[in-house]
């Protein structure tokens, strides 16, 4: 895992206000990520999101799709897919 810390420049918001910079933005670099797109049952042209909170957000709801962390001891393709089962078994509670 690396740690370091970042000065981020946001964009202007809906009110046109300056764009805010915030100087020690932390960024973490952790393990091998995986997301999973789960089509939807019902409509096979859609998508399945989860609606989360989120602390960072000035909004109270945020949306993304289900994901987790490879942990670095698994190493084949099926390990991985049995990681990404189990992220969308989480995910959907």
């Amino acid at each position: 895992m690396r740690l370091a810390q970042h000065t981020v420049k946001l964009p202007p918001n809906a009110n046109n206000d300056p764009p805010k910079v915030i100087d020690d933005w932390l960024w973490i670099d952790y393990h091998d990520r995986i997301n999973v797109l789960v089509e939807d049952p019902n409509n096979p042209s859609s998508f399945l999101i989860l609606q989360q909170t989120k602390y960072a957000l000035d909004s109270e709801i945020s949306l993304a799709v289900v994901g987790g962390i490879i942990e670095p001891t698994i190493s084949k393709a099926a390990d991985a897919t049995a990681m990404a089962s189990g992220a969308m078994t989480e995910g959907a509670g």
